[in-house]
């Protein structure tokens, strides 16, 4: 067989024909590599596979375990604050409930039956002097002939023999006490329900989680 020399073939044979020995290496090195590339994306690829539940169950219980904080912290603040608004609200009412009870005595209307009423106490006795609060505005046609006004919020009647006084004070001090001591036990009911909900809901979702873990 004769050897065909390199100055005997056509001056455009390497790029049409001819694969020179260097290039062969070069494209067999880049083969291998880019196998060895696939290779390792596939093993990367299967190692994500086998954990790609593991990974989804811990990412799914690590959202929920703080979705339930969150929700957990803002109700806890939320029913506190209505926990505080609603103690301040009952305290403004008895304020208030006090305040009316006490001013009910300085009605004319209500100081008149009070009178009456211990008028016909005092009934065999001549009634002197009728001593009442200075608060209390009776009208302009009243006669106030025997009333004597005074700092004090009790209203006396003063006879012949004796006085009787209406402690009007005391009276109120006795009926809110009286109001405080039949309100305790809804008092005592209502201070539980908020602690009671945060418990039995700790204890629910306790629960959940010794479930959910599993």
């Amino acid at each position: 067989m004769r050897k065909i020399t390199e100055n005997e073939l056509p001056t455009d044979s390497y790029s049409n024909i001819l694969i020179k020995s260097s290039l062969v290496s070069r494209y067999q090195r880049l083969s291998s590599a880019l196998e060895r590339t696939l290779i390792h994306c596939n093993q990367i690829h299967l190692e994500y596979e086998s954990r790609k539940d593991e990974l989804q169950e811990r990412y799914q219980k690590e959202g929920y375990t703080a979705g339930l904080q969150l929700i957990f912290s803002q109700l806890t603040m939320m029913l506190d604050d209505y926990e505080q608004q609603h103690s301040t609200r009952i305290e403004k009412l008895k304020s208030l409930i006090n305040d009316a009870v006490r001013t009910s005595f300085d009605d004319p209307v209500i100081v008149e039956r009070i009178i009456y009423h211990i008028k016909r106490i005092c009934k065999q006795q001549n009634i002197r002097k009728i001593i009442v609060p200075r608060t209390v505005q009776f009208k302009d046609d009243a006669d106030l002939s025997d009333y004597i006004f005074t700092d004090g919020s009790d209203i006396t009647l003063q006879g012949d023999k004796e006085a009787v006084r209406f402690q009007s004070t005391s009276l109120c001090q006795q009926w809110l006490e009286q109001a405080a001591v039949e309100m305790s036990s809804i008092d005592e009911n209502i201070n539980k329900i908020v602690p009671d909900f945060l418990y039995e809901m700790g204890q629910k979702l306790i629960t959940l989680s010794h479930k959910r873990n599993k």
